[in-house]
């Protein structure tokens, strides 16, 4: 149920016209006339349309470090060092451009660690810079620290973003996740090279 205060009404009208045939004794006529239907539709005013966005393989350009991901334990201050130096997917930045022109704000959702945390602002800083966005990051105190990546952003999805906002677009490159945010009405571009 929403608040008749959070409502607005819009008044539409659509006309149909029409020709009937009529046939009296041998003559036919034909009249023209029009039907008119008006009626209101109710207009949601949620004030929160978002997008949102993976970082790694996805918006971020992270070719340059990927040699970096293969080593148990993970370097974490090389890492850190070479994430301000990512590029950004050029068909992802005409996305994140084109809705934030429009008055998107776009969440960044990523399954990035805390420890990443500051190397990523520092990026995003540089790569946008003009955009109204939040970051959703993943800690390591959380009880979801140690889930798998889909899961991890299945519950953010549910717990933080769903309720706080109107998400029209996810975009991520995990199949995993892309089912996920479909399987809640998300329309989603999954768009891993594997898919």
């Amino acid at each position: 149920i929403i608040p008749m205060t959070d409502v607005d009404f819009k008044d539409f009208k659509i006309i149909i016209p029409m020709i009937v045939t009529k046939q009296i004794k041998e003559n036919q006529f034909e009249s023209e006339f029009e039907i008119t239907y008006s009626f209101q539709i109710m207009i949601d005013s949620v004030p929160n349309p978002i997008c949102f966005i993976d970082l790694d393989g996805t918006y971020c350009d992270h070719n340059h470090r990927s040699d970096l991901w293969i080593h148990h334990p993970r370097p974490v201050g090389d890492i850190q060092e070479a994430i301000p130096n990512d590029g950004t997917v050029e068909w992802c930045q005409r996305i994140i451009d084109d809705y934030a022109k429009d008055g998107y704000k776009i969440i960044f959702l990523t399954a990035r660690t805390y420890d990443f945390e500051d190397a990523t602002k520092k990026w995003l800083d540089r790569v946008a810079s003009h955009v109204d966005y939040e970051l959703y990051i993943r800690r390591e105190d959380e009880p979801m620290a140690k889930m798998n990546d889909s899961m991890y952003k299945g519950i953010r999805l549910l717990t933080e973003i769903l309720p706080k906002y109107d998400v029209r677009l996810a975009v991520d490159d995990k199949m995993s996740c892309c089912q996920i945010f479909r399987a809640h009405g998300i329309a989603t571009l999954c768009c891993s090279n594997n898919f």
